[in-house]
């Protein structure tokens, strides 16, 4: 699975994500929120920063 740091842009398809940190292990308002995601890892558990984060797309 793929790690990305808070704050770190990247690349899905043609679109630009950003990753913003959460409070609580959430999916609300992530871009992938309803999908299954295998390759991106978002759970605090998951995570080697122990931080739970979501996707947002970015705009423009």
């Amino acid at each position: 699975m793929k790690e990305y740091k808070v704050g770190e842009k990247f690349k899905f398809q043609d679109m630009l994500l950003v990753v913003v940190e959460t409070k609580k292990p959430t999916c609300t308002g992530c871009f992938f929120e309803g999908k299954i995601v295998e390759t991106l890892r978002c759970a605090s558990c998951e995570r080697s920063d122990h931080k739970n984060v979501i996707f947002k797309k970015i705009e423009g």
